[in-house]
């Protein structure tokens, strides 16, 4: 809907979704194409909003053995999903983390299509209130890692503090 509404075509939003797999670096990309900000500007703001997956590259790979052949596919397929998945399953293993990658990739990309093909009878995101769907897949990804008291105030405090300031 999102894409349709900044005149992307099928194809542009498929490849968008494909080549990107990045669910806020693609809303963010797709509402400055609709804004008519340049291409630099989209692809520095999209680098930034993705930048946290260098911390995810590092925490996995101190738990995963990854060989140098490994970390280009693994990096690419990586999203908040699949890391939350796999460091709350403690999984060690490059086949899991790549299961966790893969399956979300896939599920990503259908959903885009069918997406893209349905738009026309979907309307206004924002009344549906989908705008919800991001801060609670992130909670739901938070709450399987939360196993101590301090770990609990902190998650506790952060959302606190983000709720004051927005």
């Amino acid at each position: 809907v999102t894409s349709r509404d900044a005149g992307l075509s099928l194809v542009e939003t498929q490849a968008l979704s494909a080549l990107v797999f990045a669910g806020s670096a693609q809303f963010s990309a797709v509402g400055m194409v609709a804004a008519g900000a340049g291409g630099l500007s989209i692809v520095l703001t999209t680098f930034l909003l993705n930048v946290r997956h260098l911390l995810y590259g590092v925490s996995l790979a101190r738990r995963i053995p990854l060989r140098d052949r490994d970390l280009v596919p693994a990096a690419f397929f990586l999203t908040d999903e699949a890391f939350g998945v796999t460091a709350a399953a403690g999984a060690r293993t490059l086949r899991f983390l790549l299961g966790a990658e893969l399956s979300l990739y896939l599920v990503w990309n259908l959903a885009t299509l069918v997406g893209s093909l349905t738009a026309q009878a979907v309307p206004d995101p924002e009344r549906l209130g989908v705008d919800l769907v991001f801060p609670l897949s992130f909670l739901a990804l938070l709450v399987p890692l939360l196993r101590d008291r301090i770990e609990l105030l902190v998650a506790g405090v952060s959302g606190a503090l983000a709720w004051a300031l927005s």
